[in-house]
């Protein structure tokens, strides 16, 4: 399936149901098709997991949102920080310091409480995740989507022996699954990036490796039209001679910021 079949300037179409949104979400996915949310759906129809499922309306509104706030942020919070650092000299009152840093340290009642708990039989999340060697971080979202069950003691989390052992046995039923759509999505996307290259296109990949410049800055010069590019299967080629036009491109535009830049400094002098 090529999911840009479904992406329009003003809504999205669900390849499932056909109704129109302004963006396919994990929820819509959820509640209305059965779906763990917006990855298990890229899995099965081979989806890039980078690729977002938005109207170019919408992404078009979220970057000049992002762009508001990072401007109101420069003009209004920057400078207020700035002048009450140079007035008071440290932005964080007295009281607040002296329960920070080395002042706390070895003053905490955690510790003492987790093992405590211990003791009565309870286990941490670090014991939990130590226990089948996974992360701490994922063990607490295990435990906060109840995948791994836990009582809350003093805003403390802890489990238990047999409670973990329940979620080792979840955790091994959904690993193949997870695993098996995984591979399958990677070994498609690989058949056919050797597939195009054969017939001579390019990939992202290589397009940023003739120019010097990041993956991810080429992906954006392809949004933006500065590399022309086609859409294969949700992926996207160029060619050679599109690599050559893109790097003209680039360096037209490095020359004239440089000029007007030297133009400036001279200026100011």
């Amino acid at each position: 399936m090529n999911i840009q079949d479904y992406i329009f300037e003003q809504y999205v179409t669900c390849p499932i149901c056909k109704e129109n949104l302004l963006s396919l979400s994990g929820s819509h996915l959820h509640y209305k098709h059965g779906y763990e949310g917006i990855r298990e759906f890229k899995i099965e129809y081979n989806i890039p997991f980078n690729l977002p499922i938005v109207s170019h309306e919408t992404r078009r509104k979220m970057r000049r949102h992002g762009q508001k706030r990072s401007e109101w942020f420069k003009k209004e919070v920057m400078p207020v920080g700035l002048l009450m650092a140079k007035d008071k000299k440290v932005i964080v009152p007295k009281e607040a310091r002296e329960h920070m840093g080395r002042a706390r340290r070895g003053q905490s009642w955690i510790p003492e409480f987790v093992q405590q708990m211990k003791e009565e039989g309870w286990l941490d999340l670090y014991d939990a995740s130590k226990k089948l060697g996974l992360a701490y971080n994922y063990a607490r979202k295990c435990a906060t989507d109840g995948r791994l069950q836990t009582v809350m003691k003093k805003s403390l989390r802890f489990t238990t022996e047999e409670w973990v052992e329940e979620w080792r046995v979840l955790l091994e039923r959904n690993r193949p699954h997870r695993y098996d759509g995984l591979s399958k999505a990677h070994q498609w996307k690989s058949n056919l990036i050797n597939q195009m290259r054969e017939e001579g296109w390019l990939d992202l990949n290589d397009a940023s490796k003739k120019l010097g410049l990041s993956f991810s800055y080429i992906g954006r010069c392809s949004r933006e039209g500065k590399l022309k590019t086609i859409t294969e299967k949700g992926l996207r080629f160029t060619t050679e001679e599109w690599v050559e036009d893109c790097r003209a491109l680039l360096q037209k535009n490095r020359d004239i910021y440089q000029s007007g830049l030297k133009k400036g400094i001279e200026g100011d002098r």
